[in-house]
C-alpha cells in the first residue's frame, strides 16, 4: 500500500510548498541561506582567481 501511495505522490508531483507570505523565522532563514551562498560564491571566485594568477606568472 506503501508503494501505491508513494507512486501516486510522484505523479501527481509529491507534495506543494505552501503559498503565502513567509513566515518571520522563515523569512530569516531564508536570508541566512542567502548570506551563506554569497560567501560560498565569492570565495569560489577568489579560489579561481588565485588558480588564474598563479597559473600565468611564468608566462612571458
Amino acid at each position: 500500500m506503501k508503494r501505491v501511495r508513494l507512486f501516486l505522490e510522484r505523479l501527481r508531483g509529491g507534495r506543494r510548498p505552501p503559498t503565502g507570505p513567509l513566515t518571520t523565522s522563515e523569512k530569516t532563514a531564508a536570508e541566512e541561506l542567502r548570506q551563506e551562498t554569497l560567501v560560498k560564491d565569492n570565495e569560489g571566485i577568489e579560489r579561481d582567481g588565485e588558480r588564474e594568477g598563479s597559473g600565468r606568472e611564468g608566462e612571458v
